[in-house]
């Protein structure tokens, strides 16, 4: 995230590398003594903790980010004026923004997870409130 919390960043190097790192750890780990495992355990599952987090993460941006390319089809259609097309382009958004809910519902944290999801619902909201633009 940048300093304004914005989601901008797929952090797939640094998750690759802590993947590779997390597996020869762990070999590491089984080496160790039985004292020496229970202090280093906590440690460990804080890392594998952090990481499986990150992949929420890089799953709730793309999740965003394959919403916002579909509201911006539908505001293409509505300042053109095709209803039609805005209509067929409102329901997939919709039934994007169900599929993709489970990823943004997991991003860790209620800011994270309400700056991704504020924006889709204010933004889809708008069209519920202008008559017309849909028919049923």
């Amino acid at each position: 995230m940048d300093y304004e919390g914005k989601a901008t960043v797929k952090p797939y190097a640094a998750y690759n590398q802590t993947g590779n790192s997390l597996i020869q750890a762990k070999k590491a780990f089984a080496d160790l003594s039985e004292t020496h495992k229970k202090a280093y355990l906590p440690k460990l599952k804080n890392i594998e903790l952090t990481r499986e987090r990150a992949m929420i993460f890089i799953d709730g941006i793309t999740a965003g980010e394959k919403l916002t390319v579909k509201q911006r089809e539908l505001e293409s259609y509505r300042r053109a004026g095709d209803l039609d097309k805005m209509e067929a382009s409102y329901h997939s958004l919709s039934s994007l923004i169900k599929r993709q809910a489970q990823y943004l519902y997991k991003v860790h944290g209620k800011t994270l997870e309400t700056r991704f999801l504020s924006s889709i619902k204010t933004h889809r909201k708008k069209y519920l409130r202008k008559p017309g633009w849909l028919s049923h």
